[in-house]
């Protein structure tokens, strides 16, 4: 079996932003790191304008901004996951000038949070916590960049980072960090807790680059949230309290009545608690967020040592920021991981926060429903963080293709031109022996295909044996570029204009001129183009290089580097401005959007071999599997498969032509999109998961502590009505009541009114619930209205029954509801006649489980249960006769439907991963599994071998299976089966096929593919990261570079030159 994974919605969370002056020394430009790429944004008085991309292999923790010595403009400090620092700056483009490998220096593991960096604000070193109980220091060489000359080789540069010094920080759990001064002392300043959950702040001296202790507060009563400097100390914020903790060896006091002075440390005691995430200094105010989305200002005024206010004043509403940015003249820019991230503008006047604009970035994704019909995924997407909870409806169109005509026996074609006539087209085709000409006519929507006489004129005597080299049409004339030109062998050529533009054995030409001279034998790939009627050529070399040629007051060549051979280029020109495709021999896709600027956007997976066509607007990529239709849009450089393969062409807008198996096919194309159609916003509220029913659905939400449900109109997302649990009521799941199996007697119906039940429950569902013991609640919809009609009764635990009962999913079984938590335990739905209401009656024992379990799902009639604790469990119910008896016996004034006692038997089935499990999916023979490090498994659910594998990059927090797909005729092997969904926003289709060799399966946008071979003695290792294939199993066995657009870490001269010459002043 071999997994296809395709990315529908990139994951966009923002982890972090700076403002820096990174790409221009004069002029700042916001820089955002989201998992998996870098983007640089120039702001601009209409807005954010994106301007650079940055793809980064592996998942960012954090990045920072660095200013080596002497440096005009600002590095950019990047860490991965893998425990990897990089400094990258950008001179036309990026690139990597240094990098440091962590590791640990004995037992210690990595941390639990991301990555945290403090940067000396003398740019003298780099402190740097990835690992527990202790701190790294990088001292910056402050001779750098200075050369060096060896005896035997040429000059390079000295390193810019000197020997790494660890400074041991005892066990504690650092939570914030930051690098402070006082005079000429540097400091660290630390919030952390230790071991048994205390809270405290250090400081730490430094001396010869390592760490010291200097000071330790008493404990603090609440975890601190955010850690801003000050001139004479360190603000220190938690939810109920607020401290200055004052430098070492300085004295703060306190003339402000509202202020305690408590050993020396000042603290402001908060009327109302607020978890204050972020705190951003301007002059004398702190702007901060809140876990809310309250924007505030604190004012603290000091003279000298001397504290005279400290106050704080609301502004309003913005976003769950995870950071806020000062751009200008009181103008913030907000990322959110949480929920929109947005700019804002303080006013002096209500109300304070004024909205200029959102900013993409995804929410994290708690739950997604599927509904498929064959030709278009529709996807209800739950996503956001508390207090910002929202619903967005994606629909992501499969392919569809309509075979307009077909004609047999027009042989092998190995490349094709189609110029427009009167009547039809004219198409020739190049083949492995000469060339030759049909005419394509339509007729009432009919075609006909016959081929072309070479007697006619417009061929000049040509009798098809020649080598084609280009074929163009100038003024209704037909234009055949052979291999003999002006009595030479032209090995590359085409007629650009009225330019002759070639290659000979030595030089290429421009008609008569020599413009740039070259062995034919190192050249692999050719293309030229005009742009305002001055000539651009690309020459794509074996040796790893495309020469790109401009005509301008004479001929310019500029070299572009790539890391293998190149096969394919192609020129575009929109607008005056020309774009440059680029394949080589590795599979790789680059664009260069514009020559004059070569900065590279590389596509996120391996093709295999391919060529590269022009398509009008967009250009095409044939490879050995399919053709793939690209945009020349740098950020959507993401291929939509047309389902076909080998040279097409474009006939109309929206109909192609078709060269495969030596026939060819004229065949209309409705392309894929993936678009976000409709969203609901619910900014006060945390949504936990969506359920259809009829034109309509139900959300369970969370606010203020708060349970809520809201029905939602499926047509406009209008919110129909809304129902508050009772204060302390948690709701965990949620799932329809509808009847699924309708008993075969009537008789077992036993109610002359089962009809109109079955009608209610239609629009029923049960809540799983968190209160006092009772975990499930029954509602349906009347009149638009939400209508609670009963509970579950108390549920009674362990020896004294006072233990609690915690569930967090609730699963309709065949009219069996069941919930599981710390316990498993079925109830079922009854009628009572006599009170006109319904029940819910428990049928099983209260069955404990191992670990407690964190989703149920079934198939047929099998149902599997996951735990947090990495295993799957297999649910067997078994009818208890007696207790049955018993049962129906305790409860004759009711009319149960086949109410039935059951027995429960859990079996441990599987334990597919390491580390906690995050979400379970069952297939018709298989089972998906995910964990909190991306891995998702596939297990086959009657030998439970591993099937497939790979590694998202990103922690899945829901799947979900796709049902009721039916394969097509053109691609029978490829069947999605499931939606993966990850905490950062991204959404992953899965799709499997039996076809074992990679470089044959390309569906859709291909990310990365998974197959059982991958699995070696260490898993972890083995699984694929989500930025490309990498297979252990000896096909790729090394990681692309860190730097998918281009990496130069052993660039030490000629780049290097280049990038100090423009960053230094020396």
């Amino acid at each position: 079996m071999t997994l296809v994974i395709s990315e529908i919605k990139p994951p966009n969370g923002i982890l972090k932003s700076l403002y820096m002056c990174f790409t221009d020394n004069t002029k700042p430009s916001l820089v955002i790191a989201k998992i998996n790429r870098i983007e640089v944004h120039d702001v601009t008085p209409e807005g954010l304008q994106l301007a650079h991309t940055l793809p980064v292999y592996g998942k960012i923790s954090t990045i920072a901004s660095f200013q080596p010595p002497l440096c005009l403009k600002h590095w950019l400090i990047v860490v991965t996951e893998s425990d990897k620092l990089y400094i990258v700056a950008y001179s036309g483009r990026f690139v990597v000038m240094e990098d440091v490998q962590f590791s640990s220096t004995g037992s210690q593991s990595s941390i639990d949070t991301s990555s945290l960096v403090a940067v000396d604000p003398r740019g003298e070193f780099i402190v740097i916590h990835s690992f527990q109980g202790y701190v790294q220091t990088i001292p910056v060489n402050l001779r750098y960049p200075k050369r060096f000359q060896e005896a035997t080789k040429k000059a390079q540069y000295e390193r810019l980072f000197q020997s790494t010094v660890v400074s041991s920080i005892g066990g504690v759990m650092v939570q914030k960090m930051c690098l402070v001064r006082s005079g000429d002392k540097s400091m660290l300043a630390i919030a952390a807790r230790d071991a048994n959950l205390k809270h405290f702040f250090r400081y730490y001296g430094m001396s010869g680059h390592r760490f010291s202790l200097l000071y330790q507060s008493p404990n603090l009563t609440n975890e601190v949230t955010a850690l801003a400097p000050l001139t004479r100390g360190v603000l220190c914020l938690t939810s109920y309290e607020q401290f200055i903790f004052p430098f070492p060896e300085e004295t703060l006091a306190s003339s402000d009545k509202t202020v305690a002075d408590k050993g020396g440390v000042l603290v402001r005691q908060l009327s109302e608690p607020m978890e204050l995430l972020t705190a951003t200094i301007i002059d004398e105010r702190i702007i901060c967020g809140s876990a809310d989305g309250q924007i505030c200002i604190l004012h603290i005024h000091t003279e000298e040592s001397t504290l005279k206010s400290w106050s704080s004043t609301d502004l309003g509403k913005a976003t769950v920021a995870n950071d806020l940015i000062h751009l200008n003249n009181g103008i913030f820019f907000a990322p959110s991981q949480l929920s929109r991230s947005v700019i804002f503008q303080v006013r002096p006047s209500a109300p304070h926060i004024d909205i200029l604009q959102f900013v993409a970035s995804s929410p994290p994704i708690l739950n997604v429903e599927v509904q498929n019909d064959n030709t278009c995924l529709t996807l209800d997407i739950c996503q956001g963080g508390y207090n910002s909870g929202e619903v967005a409806r994606i629909q992501s169109r499969v392919v569809t293709k309509t075979v307009l005509g077909r004609f047999k026996g027009v042989g092998p074609c190995a490349r094709a031109w189609s110029f427009p006539r009167a009547d039809g087209r004219l198409i020739v085709m190049k083949q492995i022996d000469g060339w030759r000409c049909l005419e394509l006519l339509e007729k009432e929507a009919n075609y006909e295909l016959r081929e072309a006489s070479l007697q006619d004129p417009m061929f000049g005597g040509l009798t098809g044996k020649e080598t084609v080299l280009d074929v163009s049409m100038v003024d209704g004339r037909l234009v055949i570029v052979t291999d003999k030109i002006d009595g030479a062998t032209a090995f590359f050529g085409c007629l650009v204009g009225d330019k002759m533009v070639y290659v000979t054995q030595n030089a290429i030409k421009v008609t008569d001129r020599t413009i740039h001279e070259i062995s034919a034998s190192s050249i692999s790939a050719f293309h030229a183009c005009l742009n305002d009627g001055e000539l651009v050529v690309a020459v794509g070399l074996w040796d790893n290089a495309v020469l790109v040629i401009t005509e301008k007051s004479s001929f310019t060549v500029n070299y572009l580097p790539f890391n293998g051979a190149i096969t394919s280029v192609l020129l575009k020109e929109f607008h005056g401005v020309v774009s440059l495709v680029v394949g080589d021999g590795n599979g790789n896709l680059y664009l260069v959007p514009d020559i004059d600027s070569p900065a590279m956007v590389a596509a996120p997976y391996l093709l295999g071999p391919f060529r590269v066509f022009d398509l009008n607007e967009k250009f095409c990529v044939v490879t050995q599997s399919g053709t793939l239709v690209f945009s020349y849009d740098p950020e959507t450089l993401t291929g939509r498969n047309l389902g076909v393969s080998d040279v097409v062409l474009p006939l109309t807008d929206g109909v192609i032509l078709s060269f495969h198996d030596q026939s060819l096919e004229i065949i209309r194309m409705l392309e894929s999109t993936a678009n976000t159609i409709r969203t609901l916003f619910l900014p006060a509220d945390l949504v936990r998961k969506k359920l259809a029913l009829r034109e309509m659905f139900v959300l369970l939400t969370q606010r203020e502590g708060s349970t809520r449900l809201k029905l939602i109109r499926d047509s406009d997302f209008k919110v129909l009505d809304t129902f508050t649990f009772t204060d302390g009521v948690e709701g965990t799941d949620i799932c329809s009541a509808e009847y699924q199996t309708v008993p075969s007697q009537v008789s077992e119906l036993d109610h002359p009114m089962f009809p109109e039940l079955l009608g209610l429950l239609a629009t029923g569902f049960m809540v799983a619930t968190n209160y006092s013991n009772t975990v499930l609640s029954f509602f349906a919809v009347k009149n638009d209205k939400i209508v609670k009609l009963c509970s579950s009764e108390v549920l009674k635990t362990g020896p004294g029954h006072s233990e609690a009962v915690l569930v967090n999913s609730v699963l309709n079984f065949r009219n069996l509801f069941l919930v599981c938590g710390n316990v498993t335990v079925g109830f079922q739905l009854v009628y009572d006649s006599d009170q006109d209401a319904f029940a819910l009656i428990r049928v099983t024992d209260n069955t404990p489980t191992h670990h407690f379990s964190l989703t149920m799902k079934a198939w047929g009639l099998e149902i599997y249960l996951a735990t947090v604790l990495n295993s799957v469990y297999s649910l067997k119910l078994t009818q208890d006769f007696s207790k049955t008896a018993s049962l129906k016996k305790r409860h004759s004034h009711l009319n149960p439907v086949g109410l039935k006692y059951y027995g429960m038997d859990l079996q441990k089935v599987a334990v597919p991963h390491q580390n906690f499990l995050t979400a379970l999916e069952v297939l018709p023979r298989a089972l998906i599994t995910s964990d909190a490090t991306g891995n998702v498994i596939i297990l086959d659910r009657n030998t439970w071998e591993t099937l497939a594998m790979v590694n998202l990059g990103d922690q899945v927090n829901t799947l979900s299976g796709i049902r009721g797909f039916t394969p097509s005729r053109d691609n029978p092997g490829m069947v999605p089966v499931a939606i993966a969904c990850t905490v950062n926003g991204g959404v992953y289709l899965l799709q499997q096929t039996e076809v074992t060799d990679y470089d044959t399966v390309m569906e859709g946008v291909l990310d990365m593919v998974a197959r059982k071979q991958t699995m070696e003695s260490n898993p972890r290792e083995a699984y694929i990261d989500y930025r490309g294939i990498l297979l252990r199993n000896g096909t790729k066995t090394e990681p692309f570079n860190f730097l998918e657009v281009e990496l130069l870490r052993e660039a030490k001269t000629e780049r290097c030159d280049e990038i100090l010459a423009t960053s230094y002043s020396l």
